[in-house]
């Protein structure tokens, strides 16, 4: 039987895109699944094993520290393939597959060159420099490994670019069964409950969401699923009280697919940022509120109006406006019909051509010519 090694220091064993969609469509191929992770225990999950890794945080051990413990660990384990998640594992695994001579994947989930120019911890002055360094050094990296899968064509394109082959996109769509049909009416229930579910930071438009429910009256709610990347931020936030938004903090997978059926709207609205402009078939969030059927409130980028505005699933905002928020917010309150239909437009979509099956059928063939 085939060993497949999944890597990633970054993210936790109930990951959506890595346990849930790519580790269980491989492990019910038949194939030898083991995830190495940031766990708390060594444990099998649903045919996986898992390896756990210490739950360390810290920008100093997940870059320094934690990479080596997975080089360590996937060593031992000889796979036949390896694939990984995480920039920072990219020296380590370059070295692994000099040792070993396995196969190796690199799964980017994002474009880390431009993501770096909006990190705050890096001083603006010197980001431009460490942004071109890194995607020297990721493309470089990349012409030791047997495959590089992307979440968009976007990233697809900055690997082409250089003549780097063997690129396969592999979009964020959710697997179809996530969510059911809606339970709760807004007008029944009387407040119509707005959520986000994702990292939470100032780069992904948390303030501004939070101001425009300030803007809006008592009877609409907001609900925040995730954690926050900054203690201070968080600080901010909260400290301002306000009464309709309501932090849930991680919540486990299973719960996420509750959260969406007692919700009326989904909520999507990224900052223009250079990383996010482009953002769009990478955006899990966005296509599991679409497969929950809710009426999706998203930024106004090329790329998410395609999928919002071509499939009439929702609305595309200013997302530095929280007036116009607030706007789009009110308008699916009193438009029911409209949001309903909207909806359904966006289930059907995912239902028909956003959606896991379809996807994992790429990953299937990419590890079938590997193997």
């Amino acid at each position: 039987m085939k060993k497949i090694c999944i890597l990633t220091t970054s993210h936790l064993a109930d990951d959506t895109r890595i346990f849930h969609k790519e580790a269980k469509s491989l492990a019910q191929t038949g194939w030898q699944v083991v995830f190495i992770v940031r766990h708390r225990q060594a444990e099998e999950m649903q045919g996986i094993r898992i390896i756990p890794l210490s739950m360390e945080t810290g920008r100093f051990s997940r870059f320094f520290i934690l990479p080596w413990k997975a080089f360590c660990a996937a060593f031992m384990e000889k796979a036949d393939v390896y694939h990984f998640h995480d920039p920072e594992l990219l020296f380590s695994m370059v070295v692994l597959k000099i040792i070993t001579r396995a196969k190796v994947i690199y799964d980017v989930h994002e474009n880390v060159p431009a993501d770096i120019l909006t990190r705050r911890w890096i001083p603006s002055l010197i980001r431009p420099v460490v942004s071109r360094i890194f995607n020297f050094f990721e493309k470089t990296a990349a012409r030791y490994f047997d495959f590089i899968i992307v979440v968009n064509e976007t990233i697809k394109k900055s690997f082409s670019s250089v003549s780097i082959k063997n690129v396969k996109v592999i979009s964020n769509f959710p697997i179809v069964d996530f969510s059911k049909k809606r339970k709760t009416d807004p007008i029944i229930k009387n407040t119509l409950r707005v959520i986000y579910v994702g990292s939470l930071s100032r780069e992904y438009g948390i303030k501004e969401m939070v101001d425009a429910m300030e803007i809006l009256n008592h009877n609409v709610e907001l609900v925040i699923v995730g954690c926050f990347e900054d203690l201070f931020f968080e600080r901010e936030i909260k400290s301002r009280n306000v009464k309709n938004v309501k932090f849930m903090g991680r919540v486990p997978y299973h719960r996420i697919a509750e959260l969406l059926e007692d919700s009326d709207i989904g909520i999507i609205c990224f900052p223009p940022l250079s990383n996010y402009i482009n953002s769009g078939f990478g955006s899990n969030k966005l296509f599991e509120y679409m497969g929950a059927g809710l009426p999706v409130i998203a930024t106004d980028f090329p790329n998410l109006r395609a999928i919002v505005e071509g499939n009439k699933c929702g609305i595309c905002v200013d997302s530095t406006n929280p007036h116009e928020m607030a706007e789009a917010i009110s308008y699916l309150l009193s438009h029911k019909d409209i949001a309903d239909r909207m909806g359904e437009n966006g289930k059907k979509a995912v239902d028909t051509i956003y959606n896991w099956n379809l996807e994992s059928k790429k990953l299937l063939r990419i590890y079938h010519k590997l193997l």
